[in-house]
Formats: C-alpha cells, structure tokens, sequence
C-alpha cells in the first residue's frame, strides 16, 4: 500500500498538487486501493495521465481524470 506522501512524491513530477486524497474503508480504515490527486490545474492533471498502466511499487495503477459524481 501507498500513503500520501509517497503518492506526491509520484506525482509532483507532472506539477502542483494542491491534495492528495487516500480513500480508505470507513468501518475498517484500511486502504480502498485508489485516490484522489488533485493539481493546481488541468494542464498538469493531463500530463500526470502518463503514468497510466505504469509499475508503480511492484504494481501496474490506473490513472484517469475523476469525473463528477452523478446527481
């Protein structure tokens, strides 16, 4: 598992992040396995896309832009 230390430290690369947002499991407050980085602006946000499908950590992840969620 990753904390959010290490997934800025990833991330920082492609720009400014402003949050980095580990979601965890209420009732046992262990790691859903994804997350939430947020960057100071799009441009950045799109060029972090680049990781996508990389090993990250002995681990291939998957990076996509968060979509709102649905009404």
């Amino acid at each position: 598992h990753m904390n959010t230390h290490q997934l800025k430290e990833i991330f920082a690369q492609y720009g400014d992040i402003s949050q980095v947002r580990l979601i965890k499991n209420t009732r046992t407050g262990r790691s859903k396995g994804f997350a939430f980085v947020t960057f100071g602006n799009t441009r950045d946000a799109k060029k972090a896309l680049a990781l996508n499908g990389q090993e990250v950590r002995g681990r291939a992840i998957v990076v996509r832009m968060a979509k709102p969620r649905e009404a």
